[in-house]
């Protein structure tokens, strides 16, 4: 039982450590309460479009509510996402959870915390 703490923290370290690297000091704290569900956070799309989620998961199924696409769950719609995203700049975005798709949003310019 004591295992899953120690993993929480670590992943908070890791993505503080990820985060410090493209985005300011408030951006990075602001990721890590949303990423715990202590608020609502809200994104503006590089298009102008605006989401408050309560939670990473929250955010993308959103993200798919009001994509032009089809897909079948949400990690069809994070790969096919993820795909645009490398097309579009060659940005790796990660489909592994909900998490690490906004995160990686965020990392590169896709998403802005608001």
């Amino acid at each position: 039982m004591k295992i899953i703490p120690t993993l929480l923290i670590e992943s908070q370290l890791w993505l503080h450590r990820f985060f410090s690297q493209y985005c300011d000091k408030a951006h990075v704290w602001g990721f890590l309460r949303f990423y715990n569900n202590e608020y609502d956070m809200n994104y503006i799309t590089k298009d102008g479009r605006t989401f408050s989620a309560t939670s990473p998961t929250d955010l993308v199924e959103q993200l798919r509510a009001d994509s032009k696409t089809e897909s079948a769950d949400l990690t069809d719609f994070m790969v096919d996402m993820s795909r645009r995203c490398y097309i579009y700049n060659g940005a790796n975005i990660r489909t592994l959870s909900p998490t690490l798709f906004v995160a990686d949003l965020t990392a590169e310019k896709f998403l802005f915390l608001v």
